[in-house]
């Protein structure tokens, strides 16, 4: 399993090797809102998120979902520096 950023534009899909505190310290330097979706470590599906407006994580999920089934995933880049 690899971590990925779903950048503001919704046509590009980021992928990395960091570790997830990395990329969540990354996160928490660009951005002011964050859904974040992921396996536990007993392998259950969580969420956790900033999101206050169910609407707007439900919008967060299809924008991530357009940019998955459209293709537009980058490069797969070693680290996020």
């Amino acid at each position: 399993m690899t971590n990925k950023i779903v950048p503001f534009n919704p046509h590009r899909l980021q992928q990395t090797k960091d570790p997830v505190a990395k990329v969540c310290d990354t996160a928490g330097e660009m951005l002011r809102h964050v859904l974040i979706l992921g396996e536990s470590h007993d392998g259950r599906v969580q969420m956790l998120t900033t999101v206050e407006d169910v609407s707007a994580a439900l919008w967060y999920m299809e924008t991530a979902r357009f940019a998955i089934v459209s293709g537009a995933v980058e490069d797969f880049d070693e680290t996020l520096d």
